[in-house]
């Protein structure tokens, strides 16, 4: 039977340049306290390691940080909650948070916002490609190509860190539930090495979403990509493509380790607005005709394509990963391979013969049928619920073992 409230908390290593990951966060939390629960937000951040010594004793702790088991245990039998969800643990939470979590009587859910746990650099990718050397037997083609930052030490100390969870059979044990955010992203977590029966589907959300009211007419803006500007979102393909579509307009909001390189090679139809303030980027994205998504990895559940729906804009995305999952049937038609220039501009003459209202209808009804908050928050107490039927069995489970062992001895 359903609790009527729990008591939740919410670790989260946040991040030093905040990203999809930090705002996911909020809204769960949001979320949950909004519909009643008792929830408590523990949020760390990597802020503070900014010397070289920071960066050696980070690494040092990074496979199970002493200090932060020692702060989650206190902190869970101060709280005593029912459950402790951590999203983020990379650098400074490491996976001692779960065991401590896990000792204190909680149960322990994590969610998978990216390939951490599978890659060294969280992405896998490498070279430009997709990678997935480190889902077999060995991650030593993470040391050895030094895919964490371009180090052999900064890849070592990531691989001891993965190694500490995905090998360690307790840490596995720690973990009541693991949120994979799309049914892809689970394949991939389950070749990874992690239990399939463990891994629950539960993709983001946008709360406070009002049914779009611009028409046609009024998409004025043209093309539009939001994203970072770096080599994994298919940036420079993208620009290279469309300066070869001169009647299009495209706008570029975001910015990026290739930013320098985008202002050098686009064309003038192609306007780079660099980062703009949420509320601005809404806007442009709501007048928008289409919203492009050339991305070349597996992106984890992108924000980005959630706030498209919402605001019925269709999507010319890339048919790499996830987004074939997340979009509508009607938006295959117009996907795209990222890494062929002329695969863009087919999508996109397939995309202009079409029925523009239509498929803008189809983008607000996929949203309205899976990536509301009122969907979400069920998705979140099933999930909540199978953990903690998980705990309690375990617990049951290691009671029935110490009673044999204590009969076997004579104890008792």
């Amino acid at each position: 039977m359903r609790r009527a409230t729990m008591k939740i908390l919410i670790l989260h290593n946040s991040y030093q340049q905040k990203g999809g990951e930090d705002v996911v966060v909020r809204h769960e939390h949001n979320l949950l306290h909004d519909a009643g629960h008792e929830v408590v937000l523990d949020q760390i951040s990597n802020d503070d390691i900014t010397s070289p010594f920071d960066r050696v004793r980070t690494a040092y702790a990074i496979s199970g940080s002493q200090a932060q088991y020692q702060r989650v245990l206190q902190m869970c039998r101060t709280l005593r909650p029912d459950i402790v969800h951590i999203h983020n643990f990379f650098p400074r939470l490491t996976p001692a948070a779960h065991v401590a979590a896990a000792r204190s009587g909680a149960a322990v859910v994590q969610s998978l916002h990216n390939y951490r746990l599978l890659c060294a650099s969280a992405l896998l990718m490498r070279g430009g490609k997709i990678c997935e050397e480190c889902l077999g037997p060995s991650r030593l083609p993470a040391i050895r190509h030094k895919c964490y930052r371009g180090s052999y030490l900064g890849s070592l100390a990531v691989n001891r860190m993965i190694g500490a969870a995905t090998d360690n059979p307790e840490w596995i044990r720690s973990v009541d539930r693991f949120i994979a955010l799309t049914e892809f992203g689970k394949t991939l977590f389950v070749k990874g090495g992690l239990p399939e029966e463990n891994l629950f589907v539960k993709p983001n959300f946008l709360p406070h979403c009002p049914v779009p009211t611009v028409p046609k007419d009024a998409r004025d803006m043209g093309y539009v990509f939001i994203g970072r500007l770096s080599q994994e979102k298919g940036i420079a393909r993208l620009i290279a493509a469309w300066n070869k579509m001169p009647h299009h307009p495209l706008n570029i909001i975001g910015n990026g380790p290739e930013a320098e390189w985008c202002a050098a090679h686009a064309a003038p139809h192609i306007r780079l607005h660099g980062a703009l303030p949420y509320a601005q980027t809404q806007e442009i994205l709501g007048r928008a005709r289409a919203l492009l998504f050339p991305s070349k990895w597996y992106e984890g559940c992108p924000m980005i394509l959630l706030e498209a729906l919402a605001k019925g804009t269709p999507v010319l995305a890339s048919n790499i990963g996830v987004a074939g999952e997340l979009l509508p049937q009607e938006f295959a038609t117009f996907s795209f391979n990222p890494l062929k220039g002329e695969a863009l501009a087919n999508a996109v003459l397939q995309f202009e013969a079409m029925d523009w209202s239509r498929l803008s209808h189809a983008a607000r009804a996929q949203f309205d049928a899976r990536f509301t908050a009122a969907q979400n928050l069920e998705l979140m107490m099933h999930c909540y619920e199978a953990a903690l039927a998980c705990k309690q069995a375990k617990a049951a489970h290691y009671e029935d073992r110490a009673c044999k062992a204590a009969s076997d001895t004579g104890i008792g």
